[in-house]
């Protein structure tokens, strides 16, 4: 195998990985966007929903907005997400490879931290989208104030 092709063997590779990890990516959180919602709307503290626990704040917003509302700033998310499990799952691999030669054989260490390094590099790419998402994920219909 010449030199053109193991860059062409290597750029398929890097496709697949951003591909894969960009549906497991809005697999999962499109999953979880309930969930997450009312998790950042506890934490807030929200004034309607700040005495609710999980499920009664789930029904509440379902009630009180409509089971879309459960959705709320998914898209965003969807916008972020794809692109931070593609680069998170890319990068994972790409510096697993590289640390794999300086570290014997077996001993994991690589594989820790190029987890820990292709989140760093994943969340640093997106974090302006994890703001806008947090954002809208916290309005409710009756007080709409940002709009992304």
């Amino acid at each position: 195998m010449d030199q053109s092709e193991k860059k062409a063997k290597n750029f398929e590779i890097i496709v697949k990985n951003l591909i894969a990890g960009g549906v497991a990516g809005m697999c999962s959180k499109t999953t979880v966007a309930p969930l997450d919602r009312i998790k950042i709307l506890l934490q807030a503290q929200h004034e309607y929903y700040k005495h609710l626990g999980v499920f009664s704040g789930l029904k509440e917003i379902v009630q009180h907005e409509n089971f879309l509302a459960l959705y709320r700033g998914n898209l965003v998310q969807m916008i972020r997400a794809v692109p931070y499990a593609a680069i998170q799952f890319t990068a994972f691999e790409q510096y697993k490879k590289r640390l794999g030669k300086l570290f014997k054989h077996g001993s994991h260490i690589d594989g820790f931290l190029a987890g820990a390094a292709g989140g760093v590099t994943a969340a640093a790419i997106t974090y302006p989208l994890d703001t806008i998402r947090a954002r809208l994920a916290f309005q409710v219909t009756s007080n709409t104030l940002y709009s992304g």
